[in-house]
This record gives structure tokens, C-alpha cells and sequence, in this order.
């Protein structure tokens, strides 16, 4: 039987320019919305439930929509 030399996992570029190994992408959870329409996505719930628009309830239960998509 012969050993076979076997690389090492390379890190890869992730798309925020920094380098992340194997393990770290599979690690990351998977969400249909990017970092920044989730943000201006929770920052519209807090504008309609700061002009009373929608109540704390509404605004703690769409937030956690959006968290959990």
C-alpha cells in the first residue's frame, strides 16, 4: 500500500476580501438577503414603528421574520 501526500485545505477569498478556510464557509448560515437590504429592511420597521405606524408587536414580529428568513 502506497501514501498518497494529500493538501491541506487552501483558505478562499470570501466576498468580503478577507480569506476563509473550509470549514468557516460551511459554518457561515445560509439567508436570502444580503447584509445590506436586512439592514435598510429593520431600519424601515424602526422608522414606521418610531412614527406610530406599527405598533412594538408588529415591529418585534417583523423583525423577527426577517431575522429568521
Amino acid at each position: 500500500m502506497s501514501w498518497q501526500k494529500i493538501a491541506a485545505p487552501t483558505a478562499v477569498p470570501s466576498s468580503s476580501g478577507a480569506e476563509v478556510g473550509p470549514m468557516a464557509q460551511r459554518a457561515r448560515p445560509v439567508s436570502s438577503l444580503d447584509a445590506d437590504t436586512l439592514y435598510e429592511r429593520l431600519r424601515k420597521l424602526a422608522e414606521l414603528r418610531d412614527k406610530g405606524i406599527l405598533t412594538e408587536e408588529e415591529f418585534v414580529q417583523q423583525k423577527t421574520r426577517l431575522l429568521n428568513q
